[in-house]
């Protein structure tokens, strides 16, 4: 259990990693507004704000809460509920009919334990923040082998759920 919670939080810090480099990415543009001088004096200085695009970069990217912390949740909470549709799928393929027929329950079947293994793995008393911090400090070549690792987690959660759906429908045209 320890080995999977320890690859779990190490999944959750590269797609947390991967989420600032995007928003990082997609907000360049607005760093412009913050460059300007009037922009600064008007709306940043009134309220004691020195750096604009410091403190725009921090409330985006911050781990305890922040829209990139959100999506991230998003992304984890996704990954489990692929893998949990993927057990559905395999299992409607082996019996030869869709299991369950009612959305509200798959949903629930799919959803109940990505939220619960979430909690317990990342979100308790806020353990990830802790081994962020741990991660933080890591070589570089450590760093890189991990979001390799990452990566190829992420990819074959995807690759399952999609050999799922492929295994479901030869089970249900089987008759």
């Amino acid at each position: 259990m320890r080995l999977f919670e320890e690859l779990w939080l190490r999944l959750y810090f590269n797609v947390y990693k991967y989420q600032v480099f995007v928003s990082d990415l997609l907000g360049t543009p607005f760093t412009l507004i913050y460059r300007n001088k009037k922009v600064k004096e008007f709306f940043y200085r009134k309220h004691g704000i020195k750096n604009p695009e410091h403190f725009a970069r921090n409330a985006k990217i911050n781990p305890s809460f922040s829209i990139v912390i959100q999506l991230t949740d998003s992304c984890m909470l996704g990954l489990v509920t692929c893998f949990m549709i993927s057990d559905l799928n395999v299992i409607s393929g082996i019996i030869g009919r869709i299991i369950p027929e009612s959305f509200v329950v798959y949903a629930m079947v799919a959803g109940i334990p990505s939220i619960i293994i979430n909690h317990l793995l990342l979100w308790k008393n806020d353990k990830y923040l802790t081994h962020f911090k741990e991660f933080e400090k890591e070589s570089k070549e450590v760093k890189r082998k991990w979001a390799w690792i990452s990566f190829t987690i992420v990819l074959g959660i995807i690759l399952i759920l999609i050999a799922s759906y492929w295994i479901m429908i030869i089970g249900l045209n089987r008759e």
